[in-house]
């Protein structure tokens, strides 16, 4: 039986990688999955980022900056998943073969917290 995975992504304003992280994230193979964005004080371009996704992201937009620490929270309220999986939203996910959701949950084996350094 396979782990959901509940991803959390926090957002100020906009970043460059959103994009390409969701990209990655939403075509990564393994199909247990549920990705959670949360965006304070959202620029056009991250709402026009954001309605890429929409089929396959919850998105929270505030309207106000209420800091990383509080959004998180509030998504972790939205999972349903076994794992939760915390990213920031300038990480690039390296296309190496590998289903990238599927080695987190490999690497969590008995793990109640893993560390996943800057270079993913």
């Amino acid at each position: 039986m396979s782990k959901k995975v509940s991803v959390f992504i926090p957002v100020y304003r906009e970043s460059p990688f959103l994009e390409s992280l969701l990209d990655s994230l939403v075509n990564d193979p393994y199909e247990d999955k549920e990705i959670h964005v949360v965006i304070d004080e959202p620029t056009d371009k991250s709402i026009e980022t954001s309605r890429r996704f929409l089929e396959y992201v919850h998105f929270i937009f505030n309207g106000k900056r209420k800091g990383k620490a509080n959004v998180l929270n509030e998504l972790a309220k939205h999972a349903t998943g076994d794992i939760f999986l915390f990213l920031d939203s300038d990480i690039i996910i390296k296309d190496d073969g590998r289903s990238f959701l599927e080695t987190v949950v490999e690497e969590m084996n008995d793990a109640d917290i893993i560390e996943i350094k800057k270079d993913v």
